[in-house]
């Protein structure tokens, strides 16, 4: 029979071979079987477990960024479909690098939550933004930075903590706010800081005072009044009576207000 060898070859082929494969599963499956090789050398290879890559040959899981990047390698190409779109550029240049969105947020500048927006088609981003991701996916990734904000110390980080532990992105914090994204971008990266008529609202957000950390000296509770109610020199001095070079050498402990300059302080509520 002429086509015996032929139908006895296709035979020995598992369940799930196609030879036009669409997704992951079917591409591994088939790169796997054309090369003679078992699931435990692939596992090997990839760095998972013989019945993860069987997971992901019957559909029953796919692989995580981290792996994707491992299988990749593996394969020798990409097993999706070219990207089309920004966002899709985005998943592929994540997939390739191996970089969970949190991680390549850092190295563009913006939160995880944010990359997420853009890659699914939710949000687009602003034009600048689109020519910094573009000339970005252009080039491999660099370190990414090892940066905690776990103990924040900077009001960017403030602000990114307490962003990420409400689940907000930075779109609803800058429209909380009545600011730009760029500028909660810019201050959460430290490129930046919020001018004082601005710091009530961060306050208030954070649910604590990290801008005024001396409470005890005269000049410490006159900054801590200023930033809570977001007051210059200038705007203090119209209701104090107090010239704004005064004010500014009691909060820099310059100087000590006299005793009777301490009361009317008192009096303000300014001081204690």
């Amino acid at each position: 029979m002429p086509f015996s060898t032929l139908d006895n070859s296709i035979s020995r082929l598992p369940k799930g071979y196609k030879q036009t494969p669409q997704t992951i599963g079917e591409h591994l499956l088939k790169v796997r079987i054309d090369r003679n090789l078992s699931k435990k050398v692939v596992a090997d290879q990839i760095g998972v477990s013989p019945s993860t890559i069987a997971a992901w040959e019957q559909e029953k899981g796919k692989p995580k960024v981290r792996q994707m990047k491992s299988l990749i390698a593996f394969l020798g190409f990409y097993p999706l479909p070219e990207p089309t779109t920004l966002g899709e550029r985005i998943r592929k240049y994540r997939h390739v690098h191996g970089l969970i969105l949190e991680e390549l947020g850092t190295l563009l500048g913006f939160d995880g939550a944010t990359v997420w927006t853009w890659e699914n088609g939710t949000y687009a981003p602003l034009s600048e933004t689109v020519h910094k991701i573009e000339e970005f996916l252009l080039k491999p990734p660099q370190s990414i930075p090892a940066k905690s904000i776990e103990n924040p110390q900077t009001v960017g980080e403030h602000i990114k903590k307490r962003r990420l532990a409400l689940g907000l992105l930075q779109k609803d914090v800058a429209r909380l706010w009545e600011v730009s994204e760029d500028t909660i971008t810019s201050w959460e990266n430290d490129r930046s800081e919020p001018q004082i008529r601005q710091y009530p609202k961060i306050i208030h957000f954070c649910g604590y005072n990290m801008f005024a950390r001396d409470t005890k000296s005269i000049g410490g509770q006159i900054y801590r009044y200023r930033t809570e109610n977001g007051l210059s020199f200038r705007e203090l001095t119209k209701f104090t009576g107090f010239d704004a070079d005064t004010l500014a050498t009691w909060e820099e402990n310059i100087s000590i207000p006299s005793v009777e300059d301490r009361m009317k302080l008192v009096i303000f509520e300014i001081i204690k």
